[in-house]
């Protein structure tokens, strides 16, 4: 085509098509002046008749396709499109012209297209319908998406380099403090003077002021990056207040402050996200503690309906301590900042804690907000909506005062007599643990990567097993998998994850492994000793219920239809149920919600007329999981569930076994 003529291709066809001499002249200048506009847009332009065939192009579409005006006029516009596009193109404007029916007329969306050197490119189409002459025609807008698609890739690229840095910076920096803070948990534990004691406190007290910014400045990073993540658990909030309130009372005892929890329209257990929630609580006290001598501290909860399955909780912090001007209340929230350019030199911290409240208080839907006045005190407070549990719920308690004396764990001092295998490729850290297990009373073997870890898993038994989840040869994450696919007895074993990424997503991986429990190096004595006494406390109290539930089940039977039909019922739940648990890992592998949530309902019948209640109770929360509302983040809760679900049927098959004998 002649170069001189290529500006004027769109404008030429635009004017000439189905217009009379008459007429051309009337408009020629408006003409020009559109025709201009088209000439000079950055996106290609293509209109195509009834039939698909191309009848202009912008200058920008030789640009973005390769192809001459020349080359396409006259052409069906199937010729621009991949398939299976090019091949349903005919039929997509046939059965718009035929119904109405619009699916891609008027409609944006991302696609392919093909150049004409036949690489395929991502763009952005948009397609409108016009009349020109008395004739229906299309207009197509194509966008190149090639720079923009690169540009998102790299960011995403930057964005993946960054969460792997601040992962392994967790872990660089986790790992040497665990021996730190843990040995210095263990001297405090040994007869000392009471200058070395003091000296210890100081070093226990820096290390646990060190581990809070690297937390802080972690957490800022991962929110910078969106990988914040937002869970969704059933949690006691009562429990949650208290524990988050145990863990500043000494600190407020030091400080001559009198703490008090006020609590009205207890909900008993909800769902939302307890350690974000706790998180934030934690912040606002220890800032209420910091900034109180002498004073007094109120937790005031209370909550409000929202509809019949969510409410709002609000929680506020009162204190009677220094307080903040308004000037300083206007700038509290941002982050790096705090009231004065004084207070890091007085009190310490980054500056970033109440920055990082506001922002998890906004990702799980609520709002913070803080009332003070100098030298009177302050008041901080933020509410989130939550949901009432439509698998668990606790007896509602009218207005609840309690004193957080009332919520300290007391320091059981009773010996934990477990037999704990430790799987840690450090040396150091393992030294520590061990040293910390065997203080409270356990027998301990150590091994230093997962595949050791299996092997002693098949040649001993043990109670529990503490997994390191970085290790050479194989990591804790495969040795937990190969762990769970054991024989009955070993399979079920307590796994508690150790891990110095300390990032949400690795405990939600820890989790889906198929590990019972998470704990963040450095690991305090305290913290370890609480996670094994719980875990232990659980199990023996849910083993505890289970047996009974069967026992009472049985004996109900035997009085109505014999030993010997009971015999037969036992044998035939234990050869079908396997098959059931197979066929929902199966339907999970599928993401057949159907399957998943038709098996659940018949295992909860079966579970419930042998007595199993809380196998029949996870059957339950299986089936509302894979309701009509399930998406992937319920499918990653169901596979937790039927992981769980095959290790109880382990030790509910155990019992039911016995009684067939005796």
């Amino acid at each position: 085509m002649d170069q001189q003529k290529k500006p004027n291709t769109l404008r030429y066809t635009l004017c000439e098509m189905a217009v009379s001499d008459k007429d051309r002249c009337s408009f020629k200048d408006n003409s020009d002046f559109t025709s201009a506009i088209l000439n000079a847009a950055l996106d290609a332009i293509v209109t195509i008749n009834t039939d698909g065939i191309i009848e202009t192009v912008n200058p920008a579409f030789e640009k973005i396709f390769g192809y001459s005006s020349d080359e396409v006029l006259g052409k069906s516009v199937n010729m621009l499109m991949p398939e299976p596009h090019a091949r349903e193109h005919d039929q997509y404007i046939k059965r718009y012209l035929h119904t109405g029916e619009r699916r891609i007329i008027g409609i944006g969306r991302e696609t392919e297209a093909i150049r004409k050197d036949g690489k395929k490119i991502p763009v952005e189409l948009a397609i409108n319908e016009f009349t020109w002459g008395g004739t229906t025609r299309f207009v197509g807008f194509v966008r190149d998406l090639t720079v923009a698609i690169e540009a998102r890739m790299a960011i995403d690229k930057a964005n993946q380099a960054k969460s792997e840095f601040l992962a392994n910076m967790s872990h660089e920096i986790r790992t040497p403090m665990n021996a730190v803070i843990g040995l210095t948990d263990l001297l405090l534990e040994t007869p000392l003077t009471r200058e070395q004691r003091e000296y210890l406190s100081i070093i226990k007290s820096s290390g646990d002021t060190l581990l809070s910014i690297v937390n802080d400045i972690l957490d800022y990073s991962k929110i910078e990056a969106g990988k914040m993540t937002i869970e969704h658990v059933g949690f006691d909030l009562l429990q949650a207040i208290k524990h988050t309130i145990a863990l500043v009372t000494e600190n407020a005892r030091t400080n001559s402050i009198i703490l008090e929890l006020q609590i009205t329209d207890y909900p008993g257990i909800v769902n939302g996200d307890p350690g974000k929630l706790r998180q934030v609580l934690l912040n606002l006290l220890s800032n209420a503690v910091k900034f109180t001598k002498n004073g007094k501290i109120t937790v005031e909860v209370s909550t409000k309906p929202i509809n019949d399955n969510r409410i709002e909780t609000t929680i506020q912090v009162h204190d009677t301590g220094i307080g903040l001007s308004t000037e300083q209340q206007a700038r509290l929230f941002a982050p790096f900042t705090q009231a004065d350019s004084t207070t890091t030199r007085r009190f310490g911290g980054t500056g970033l804690g109440l920055s990082i409240s506001k922002r998890l208080i906004e990702m799980m839907g609520g709002e913070i907000w803080v009332e003070s006045q100098e030298n009177k005190g302050s008041t901080f407070g933020f509410t989130i909506p939550v949901e009432l549990s439509k698998l668990a719920k606790l007896e509602t308690k009218a207005a609840d005062t309690a004193t957080p004396s009332d919520t300290i764990i007391s320091a059981d001092t009773q010996p934990i007599p477990l037999h704990v295998l430790v799987a840690e490729d450090n040396i150091v850290n393992q030294k520590v643990i061990m040293h910390m297990l065997e203080k409270l009373g356990c027998k301990v073997t150590a091994v230093p990567d997962g595949q050791k870890a299996v092997a002693a898993m098949q040649e001993n038994d043990f109670d529990l097993v503490l997994m390191d989840c970085q290790m050479p040869i194989m990591d804790g994450y495969e040795a937990t998998k190969q762990i769970r696919s054991l024989d009955a007895s070993k399979r079920g074993i307590k796994i508690i994850a150790l891990t110095a990424n300390a990032f949400i997503e690795e405990k939600e991986k820890c989790i889906m492994s198929g590990m019972d429990e998470h704990l963040s190096k450095p690991i305090e004595f305290q913290k370890l000793s609480q996670t094994l006494r719980t875990l232990v406390k659980n199990t023996v109290t849910k083993s505890t219920i289970e047996a009974d539930s069967l026992t009472q089940r049985l004996e109900t039977l035997l009085k109505t239809i014999g030993e010997q039909a009971i015999n037969d019922i036992i044998a035939a739940f234990l050869q079908d149920t396997p098959k059931y648990i197979t066929l929902l890992e199966n339907s999970i592998a599928k993401k057949d919600y159907h399957s998943l949530k038709k098996t659940a309902h018949s295992l909860k019948g079966s579970f419930g007329n042998i007595g199993a209640l809380n196998l029949m109770h996870d059957c339950e929360a299986l089936e509302v999981l894979t309701g009509s509302t399930a998406n992937s983040g319920d499918l990653d809760k169901c596979a937790v569930l039927i992981n769980k679900i095959k290790c109880d049927y382990a030790e509910v098959s155990k019992l039911l076994t016995n009684k067939i004998k005796v």
